[in-house]
């Protein structure tokens, strides 16, 4: 049974006693010889005990809210800090696909280009191993490269600012690059 229902049954019986206390019942048709207390001062005992049970009963429910709103804040502490574990973490992965991106980057246009010449340049069967139109090769592959280097920069940049602006409006924390 939860201390509100226990608290809804006594406010009842408080009401009913007062009500017996001002009504004109007449305590002392109900006496009993053998008794020195009348019904009237058993009311009124009865009456003051609810009222205390009543009192006790809101202080423990407020005391029970109260205990609940520091079990609530602590969970969301932990939960903040659990957030910022994993913005920390998820920095690092960042940073590792970051390295992997850029390794890609650096790779990805020469490989382009030595699939597309079949690098027919680098003659292994003769004397001389690298051809004369061997410039050709690096000709197309680092400026290859130097471009996807530049859009990736020019992207990155673009996207930090978009983020900034967004920040400034909503006040998120700024992030360094």
């Amino acid at each position: 049974m939860s201390l509100g229902h226990i608290k809804a049954r006594i406010t009842v019986t408080t009401q009913i006693l007062r009500s017996i206390l001002g009504s004109d019942f007449d305590s002392e048709k109900w006496n009993s010889a053998n008794h020195n207390t009348s019904l009237d001062e058993i009311a009124r005992l009865l009456n003051r005990q609810t009222e205390q049970a009543v009192l006790v009963i809101e202080y423990l429910l407020e005391r029970g809210k109260n205990q609940q709103d520091v079990v609530f804040n602590l969970l969301q502490h932990e939960l903040s800090s659990a957030g910022m574990q994993l913005a920390a973490v998820t920095r690092k992965d960042s940073l590792a696909m970051k390295t992997i991106a850029m390794t890609t980057m650096a790779f990805l246009p020469a490989t382009f280009f030595a699939a597309l010449f079949s690098v027919p340049t680098l003659q292994w069967s003769q004397p001389e191993v690298v051809s004369g139109r061997f410039w050709i090769y690096p000709a197309f592959a680092l400026p290859a490269t130097v471009a996807v280097f530049f859009v990736w920069a020019t992207w990155s940049k673009w996207e930090l600012r978009k983020y900034r602006l967004h920040s400034e409006s909503v006040r998120l924390p700024s992030v360094e690059v």
